[in-house]
């Protein structure tokens, strides 16, 4: 999950939440607590900024979230840091990018490149072009915006 696609879930729930409470007059829906979980674990990992203050304002509004999922830490951390330089480096670039060109310019772990750039792909964040033989290997761009 990228910091992106967890703060639009966070915000999606505080919004369906409100719109419970304030239209319907209902209490706390049945709301997907392990997604939430992981979702403010990413935030966390991310910058940190205001989840503390998320994670009350769920348990004030009787949503029981556990503390934190334990095995996303380091690695949502390093995958997250990982994404942004990779689209930092395609984003200078003029033309697409290999993999071993990633590799080769973006600081990291390899293991960690790799399932950024793979992530980046499923998220529609960065286009693969290319036949992915020797002669036309996959090249990376970032997906056009708006």
């Amino acid at each position: 999950m990228t910091a992106e696609s967890a703060e639009a879930l966070v915000l999606v729930t505080v919004d369906s939440l409100l719109h419970n409470r304030d239209c319907l007059g209902g209490a706390a829906p049945a709301l997907p607590c392990e997604l939430l979980t992981e979702a403010l674990t990413v935030l966390e990992a991310a910058d940190g900024e205001g989840v503390r203050e998320a994670r009350q304002w769920f348990a004030e509004q009787g949503v029981q979230l556990p503390e934190k999922r334990q095995n996303v830490g380091g690695e949502a951390e390093a995958l997250i840091r990982i994404s942004e330089r990779i689209l930092g480096y395609l984003a200078r670039s003029n033309e697409p990018r290999t993999r071993s060109e990633i590799e080769a310019h973006v600081e990291g772990r390899t293991v960690h490149k790799r399932a950024a750039l793979k992530e980046l792909r499923a998220n529609g964040r960065v286009v693969q072009s290319g036949r992915g033989t020797k002669g036309d290997p996959f090249g990376y761009r970032p997906a056009e915006s708006g």
